[in-house]
């Protein structure tokens, strides 16, 4: 989806509690520049992780969010 023009903006959340969420807006060329680096290994689609299975001991949970006008907003939800 990135790499294909499928998502117009990628968000990361670095901050999570019950009741807020802190997100910061990546650049698209960003992302596309560590995409192997950084992202690729690191992804999880599970709904659980084990850090230990992911390099350097982080991953990314990934969701797929909508925006009002209906645009696909990609959001990593970084977990360490």
């Amino acid at each position: 989806m990135i790499f294909n023009g499928e998502v117009e903006e990628i968000f990361i959340c670095n901050y999570q509690t019950g009741e807020k969420c802190e997100l910061e807006l990546l650049s698209i060329n960003d992302v596309k520049a560590d995409w192997n680096s950084k992202y690729e290994k690191n992804i999880n689609f599970d709904d659980e992780a084990y850090l230990d299975d992911f390099p350097n001991g982080y991953c990314f949970f990934v969701e797929l969010w909508e925006s009002e006008k209906g645009i696909p907003i990609l959001v990593l939800f970084y977990c360490h």
